[in-house]
């Protein structure tokens, strides 16, 4: 029960590294990514929930902002409203 009421902060951080991606270092970006493609990856074999599998996608994006250096403002943007809405709908539950 304790991971159903963490990973939504998770996702806020996430969210905040995703957006702020090109002013932040390399590491909270790459962290925030390897998080959302783990997360992913195991909720997506445990469940198929076709949100786990966007999860994995941002996760990805967020690996191409850290790495690759690889940032869009409108994909940016798509991707915290997406993680922003679920981990509000998860802390609200």
């Amino acid at each position: 029960m304790f991971f159903y009421k963490i990973m939504p902060v998770f996702d806020l951080l996430a969210a905040a590294a995703i957006l702020f991606g090109p002013l932040l270092p390399t590491d909270p970006v790459r962290l925030a990514g390897t998080y959302l493609i783990g997360k992913g990856i195991f909720f997506v074999l445990i469940s198929k929930d076709i949100a786990s599998a966007f999860d994995f996608i941002i996760g990805l994006y967020a690996i191409s902002i850290a790495y690759l250096h690889f940032y869009n403002i409108f994909l940016s943007l798509i991707a915290v409203v997406f993680l922003l809405q679920k981990s509000t709908f998860a802390i609200a539950a």
